[in-house]
């Protein structure tokens, strides 16, 4: 596929109609950067190559934070490069820093399961996530001794929410490959799905948590669901304000998650980084 798109600039006037309208159709992919960032420009030429690459179900835009102050500061940008999706209206996903190519492009076939592209750009038939779970599952049981494919397994299990038997899948891998960063991710997604196992939907719990900001639980639940919308920075907030809190409530649960959220987000996301010292300020 020849890319002929590139992200597109938009400003405080067109914001509503390109991305947050446009948002009803299709995903909006918008990165916040300026031109004294460098990672802005190492990360600028794979969002054009996306744009050109997802044209039709993908629309990829771009806000310069120091032209368009007020969009950044209404969507709380705090670094640059912040690149956030956008569908019916609301933030479903985003990440922070100058990100591989291949993990943008896993990002968003989480989001665009149908769209036919390869990571070089070549025309393909994408797997969408029933799929990849059915093909773990069969190649796990052709070849149940091969621990990558199995721990492989469990993370899908554990983003489908099927959290039983991501545990039980887990427990069954030697003790080297229980130590890897993907098992701490399978770890931090049963947490996470546990959480909202009977949570209440998120206006319940902000009116909840307004009227008592008190309700520990409430705070948690609420954290989860910000996190699983891909509100990370808020649902870190949510978790640092619990541990302040009260840090040993049930069970320490607040350190536990943001440890969780931390190791899905990555060593090398910002903030992974931020939050780890705030959380260890709080701490002392």
């Amino acid at each position: 596929m020849t890319a002929t798109a590139t992200a597109r600039p938009v400003t405080a006037q067109t914001f509503t109609q390109e991305v947050v309208q446009r948002s009803m159709e299709v995903p909006v992919l918008v990165d916040f950067w300026a031109d004294w960032c460098g990672p802005c420009k190492t990360l600028s030429p794979i969002l054009d190559r996306l744009a050109g690459d997802y044209a039709g179900v993908l629309d990829v835009v771009k806000v310069n934070v120091d032209e368009e102050p007020m969009i950044a500061q209404q969507l709380g940008i705090r670094s640059l490069p912040t690149v956030k999706l956008i569908h019916q209206g609301r933030i479903v996903d985003e990440f922070i820093g100058a990100q591989p190519e291949a993990q943008i492009r896993e990002m968003l076939a989480r989001h665009l399961p149908d769209t036919p592209v390869a990571a070089d750009g070549a025309a393909t038939d994408a797997e969408r996530p029933d799929e990849r779970l059915a093909r773990l599952e069969a190649a796990h049981q052709a070849q149940p001794e091969d621990a990558d494919t199995a721990l492989e397994l469990a993370e899908v299990l554990a983003m489908h929410g099927e959290t039983a038997r991501a545990d039980a899948l887990l427990a069954t891998l030697p003790v080297d490959v229980q130590t890897k960063d993907a098992a701490e991710r399978v770890r931090a997604y049963v947490l996470f799905a546990d959480a909202l196992l009977e949570a209440p939907q998120r206006p319940a719990l902000e009116a909840r948590l307004a009227a008592h900001p008190e309700d520990h639980r409430a705070r948690h639940q609420l954290a989860a669901r910000l996190f699983g919308e891909g509100q990370h920075e808020a649902a870190l907030d949510q978790l640092l304000e619990l541990l302040r809190l009260d840090r040993n409530f049930d069970e320490g649960i607040a350190r536990r998650s943001l440890v969780a959220a931390f190791n899905i987000l990555g060593a090398g996301s910002e903030l992974t980084g931020r939050y780890r010292r705030r959380m260890s300020s709080v701490l002392l």
